[in-house]
């Protein structure tokens, strides 16, 4: 059966919260374990940015501790030259240490 317009962006926009959760993570931001968890004006910055602006840093990240582009490109559920552009763009901000 296959899935219909609004199956697909609902997977799409679901994807993207979980990416923000773990962004959020990531940065330290605050503790949380859902989408909802994280602060209503987070959220509001989060609904304005596109997917790939999300999972970018995120990308780099796994990369730096060596995990492969193939996997990159299971794990973010993107194709093997949309993770090696994230990869290759430069950072706009500073990175943090871990």
């Amino acid at each position: 059966m296959r899935k219909t317009d609004e199956q697909i962006k609902g997977q799409r926009d679901e994807r993207k919260r979980a990416m923000c959760v773990r962004l959020v993570a990531h940065l330290n931001i605050c503790k949380c374990e859902t989408y909802e968890q994280i602060p209503v004006r987070l959220r509001s910055f989060f609904e304005g940015l596109q997917y790939g602006d999300i999972v970018r840093p995120l990308i780099k990240a796994d990369n730096e501790r060596g995990v492969s582009v193939s996997l990159l490109c299971i794990r973010y559920h993107l194709s093997e030259n949309a993770v090696r552009n994230h990869l290759a763009k430069k950072d706009l901000a500073i990175p943090c240490e871990d």
